[in-house]
């Protein structure tokens, strides 16, 4: 772990390892902020990405299993923000990247720049816009279609995402150090993030990632989490 870190001018990495049921071994490397030379511990929450979806679709299954979702319906039975396109478009197909709804992107998305209270809000970005293809027919990544199976299971649970989330997903599980980011609160243990200076290449040295505002992604790329929890929730499934 030192040499990549070294060879590769990382600024800091997180490793945890379950066997049997049970952490063996978690352990910290390198700053977790820069500037203020704090170190990378176990409970450094990192910011997880697209990841989330991983969380996320669990709460969908949870909610399948209880019969208050249907992965075959239509997705404005639980979105009816979502206007009704040329073809019908079901929660599986939104869920499995073959819904024909648009990426966003990347890292200078514009809906990083919004803010979010509700689930629901950050379906409006892209509501209107033309499906890609006909659902079903092709596989294409989108963000934005695991915004709407965000809403979906907002909807189908009868509460808040992340409310429904950490009551029955990551407290059970003792995932303590997971939940949303937030860029209007202060947030324990988060690791300042960066962006490397030239080509994707950390060689060169990093900057400082802009201010950014997860709200609007929901479940499609809002969590903070530490390997250990993510080994943690690796276990439970």
């Amino acid at each position: 772990v030192r040499t990549g870190l070294t060879e590769r001018n990382r600024r800091g990495l997180s490793v945890a390892v379950g066997v049997g049921g049970e952490i063996v071994w978690a352990e910290g490397f390198g700053w977790a902020d820069l500037e203020g030379k704090v170190p990378v511990t176990p409970g450094t929450r990192f910011r997880i990405g697209t990841a989330s979806t991983a969380l996320t679709s669990v709460a969908a299954g949870l909610l399948l299993e209880k019969g208050r979702l249907t992965l075959d319906e239509k997705i404005q039975t639980y979105v009816p923000e979502f206007p009704e396109k040329p073809w019908p478009v079901t929660v599986r197909q939104s869920m499995g990247h073959m819904a024909g709804v648009r990426n966003d992107g990347g890292d200078e998305g514009p809906l990083l720049a919004e803010r979010c209270e509700r689930t629901f809000d950050g379906v409006r970005f892209f509501a209107k816009d033309s499906l890609l293809f006909e659902p079903g027919t092709e596989f294409r990544y989108s963000s934005y279609g695991w915004i709407l199976v965000s809403a979906a299971v907002e909807a189908a649970a009868g509460e808040p995402l992340f409310t429904f989330m950490r009551q029955q997903i990551f407290e059970p599980l003792v995932m303590d150090d997971t939940g949303p980011d937030s860029a209007t609160e202060a947030v324990p243990d988060r690791a300042t993030s960066y962006f490397p200076r030239f080509a994707a290449d950390p060689r060169y040295g990093l900057h400082l990632m802009r201010p950014i505002d997860y709200s609007c992604y929901a479940g499609s790329s809002a969590f903070l989490s530490t390997p250990s929890d993510l080994v943690r929730f690796g276990l439970a499934i």
